[in-house]
This record gives C-alpha cells, sequence and structure tokens, in this order.
C-alpha cells in the first residue's frame, strides 16, 4: 500500500527526470528590468517623470495624469516576449466630471507585468543568471539545478489633482502586488535532496509624484514609488522530509526618481533624470542608482525619440556589484511615434538590460504600445 510518503517520493522522482532533460535555458521580462513600461517612455530610455501627461504617467509619475487632454485607453507590450505579451493595460479618466471648483481630478486602473523570470538548468554562484535571481527572489541559494519560475504582477488605481490656473500637479496611486513563484530542483547545500517549492507574496504599495512648471520652459518632477511596502510571503517546500509552510514578511525597496524637462521652442523637449532604488529586500539591502536622458522632435503628426541609459550603481550586500558585467556602459534607445485627434501608435528599439547582461553582449529589443483617446 502506497504511504503519503512513497506518493510524495514518487512524485518528486518524475520532477526530476522531466527537469533532467531539459536544456539549460533563461529569459526574463517585465517593467521592474530599468526601461519601464510604454514605447513613449522606453524609446527616451523612461527619462519621463517631468514630461509624462497621458495615461502612462500611472507608472512613471502620477501627477502627470491630470494633465490629460482626454480620456485614454491603451496596450503595450514587448513584441519579442516570450513570457508577458501585453506588459501593461490601462484606462484613465479627465472629464468634466471629474472638475471640482478649480480643481482638475483625473483616475485611471492599470494593471502591470513588474516582472515574469523563468529559467531552467543548473546554476553556480557567479553566473550572472544567478546573481540576478537572487536579486529577485530573496532566499534563493547561490547554486542550483532546477526549474524557476516567477511571475509579479501590479493592479493600481492613480488619482491626480491639478488646479486650473497654476504650475504644479499632484498624483497618488495604490497597488497591489502580487507574486507567484515555483522552484523543482536540488541546490547545493543539499544535492542529493530533491525539493519542490512555491512561494506566494502579496503587498499593498503606495506611490506619489509631483509636477512644478517653473517657467515656460522648465519643469520639474519627483516620483517615490513602493513607500515602506511590506510583502507578506507563505512558502510551501515539499522534499524527501514532508512538506513546510512557512510565513513571514519582508521589505521591498523604494523608487526616488528626480527629473526636469526643457522646452527647446515648441518642438523639441529634452529630459534628465536621477532615479536611486534601496532598500532592505528579503534579508538583503540593495543600492540601484541610474541617469537616464531623453530626446523628443515633434513634426506633424510624428514624433522622433532617443533616450540614454547610464547604470551608476548596482549592488547588494548579498552578491556582487553585477555592475562589472555589463556588456557596455550606458545603453541607447530609439523610437518613433505617430498621432491623431483619437489614437495614437509608438514603437521603441532598445537593447534589452537582462538579456544583454545575460549574453554578455547587446540584444536588442522592441515594444509596441496603442492608445485611443475618447
Amino acid at each position: 500500500m502506497l504511504t503519503k510518503q512513497n506518493i510524495i517520493t514518487v512524485m518528486i522522482l518524475a520532477v526530476v527526470l522531466a527537469s533532467n532533460s531539459q536544456a539549460r535555458s533563461f529569459r526574463g521580462e517585465g517593467s521592474d528590468l530599468m526601461m519601464g513600461i510604454g514605447a513613449n517612455a522606453i524609446a527616451k530610455s523612461g527619462a519621463v517623470a517631468a514630461s509624462s501627461r497621458d495615461i502612462y504617467s500611472m507608472y512613471w509619475n502620477p501627477a502627470g495624469l491630470a494633465e490629460m487632454s482626454q480620456n485614454q485607453v491603451t496596450l503595450s507590450g514587448q513584441l519579442d516576449a516570450q513570457l508577458a505579451g501585453i506588459n501593461f493595460a490601462a484606462m484613465a479618466f479627465n472629464n468634466e466630471w471629474l472638475r471640482f471648483g478649480r480643481y482638475q481630478f483625473a483616475i485611471g486602473l492599470s494593471r502591470q507585468t513588474r516582472l515574469h523570470v523563468k529559467a531552467s538548468g543548473a546554476y553556480g554562484p557567479d553566473d550572472f543568471e544567478s546573481i540576478f535571481l537572487r536579486y529577485a527572489l530573496p532566499g534563493l541559494p547561490d547554486d542550483f539545478d532546477g526549474d524557476i519560475e516567477s511571475k509579479t504582477r501590479d493592479t493600481r488605481i492613480t488619482v491626480a489633482l491639478s488646479p486650473t490656473d497654476a504650475r504644479w500637479s499632484l498624483g497618488i496611486n495604490i497597488g497591489q502586488i502580487h507574486c507567484k513563484t515555483s522552484f523543482c530542483g536540488v541546490f547545493a547545500t543539499d544535492p542529493g535532496n530533491y525539493t519542490v517549492a512555491s512561494t506566494d507574496a502579496r503587498a499593498t504599495t503606495v506611490g506619489i509624484g509631483g509636477k512644478y512648471q517653473v517657467s515656460d520652459n522648465l519643469t520639474l518632477g519627483l516620483n517615490i514609488k513602493d513607500i515602506d511596502t511590506r510583502l507578506d510571503v507563505e512558502t510551501i517546500v515539499t522534499d524527501q522530509n514532508g512538506t513546510t509552510i512557512e510565513r513571514f514578511t519582508t521589505g521591498f525597496p523604494r523608487s526616488i526618481t528626480v527629473a526636469a524637462l526643457w522646452k527647446h521652442g515648441f518642438d523639441r523637449d529634452i529630459t534628465l533624470e536621477y532615479e536611486n532604488v534601496s532598500g532592505n529586500y528579503g534579508s538583503s539591502s540593495v543600492d540601484f542608482q541610474i541617469i537616464r536622458g531623453g530626446y523628443e522632435l515633434r513634426q506633424d503628426q510624428w514624433s522622433y525619440r532617443a533616450g540614454i541609459l547610464i547604470p551608476l550603481v548596482i549592488e547588494s550586500d548579498s552578491v556582487q556589484d553585477i555592475k562589472s558585467d555589463l556588456p557596455a556602459p550606458f545603453l541607447l534607445s530609439v523610437g518613433l511615434g505617430w498621432q491623431s485627434n483619437y489614437s495614437s501608435i509608438d514603437f521603441a528599439l532598445y537593447p534589452h538590460p537582462l538579456t544583454s547582461y545575460s549574453n554578455s553582449k547587446i540584444s536588442l529589443s522592441a515594444d509596441l504600445s496603442i492608445t485611443y483617446r475618447f
């Protein structure tokens, strides 16, 4: 008669055989991989916290939502995606019925893929893939052989306001983060014990943003994301010793961006910003510092865009500095946009940061965004 322990052992052995037949592979996608979301913004390397004034402000700076001229719905995705084809879907409203006295309000609802990563095979502690996964999945051992998949989604509501006769706007968003991770394989710390593990993590996140128009040509922006966010985590592990369940709360790093927009005439924008992501993530502290720059030229219905992203610091106290593994000291992006009275289509071509780092060479990706105004 099969006991519960025998059934578990048989299941584990079956998964072992299936896993060993798979080749080593690694893939990661999502907005948390430096480039963010939206082809318009990605073409300018994400340097839009001071210039964004459309539905994508819900991600880059919620204050910009108050500056929309029409209601909007949008879909955006990575054209060469293998894991998450649509990484951002949203709708936002800025109507007369949202005007109260001298204040114009806007409201929006969005869903985005923050991170979707999948890895199969054996990885050592010095492999880039192992280093990245320890950033993304705190607590993962530095040496493992198996299959890992992790999906992190963010659903948020955004509210913004701006006085009709003032130069400033404010915005706030509240989101629900949901992360599901599964692992099947062995760890170097216990290579004879095959492990099947799943993790479910949830958190409520808050972000605030502001914009101030200093002059007709200069606008300043500030965006703070994931303020004092805490992840409630449940991990279920099944191995040859049985099943254990662990529940705990862990930290989540905060992101602060300061930005400036310079309008050169009526048809050209130059943007520059600094982003710092810091705080505790799991049992580790992280420190990411990035400089972004963007340029846009508008001619009739067309917009021509370019950007540069410069990683200054990418550090954690639990793994080595991966900045030394970058295939280039900076990343360049370009893009094209077309807009009519009721719709816009935006395209961006850029080096995908994670794929480029993993391959140790520039690996191009492309994003497409379609927005309808009404």
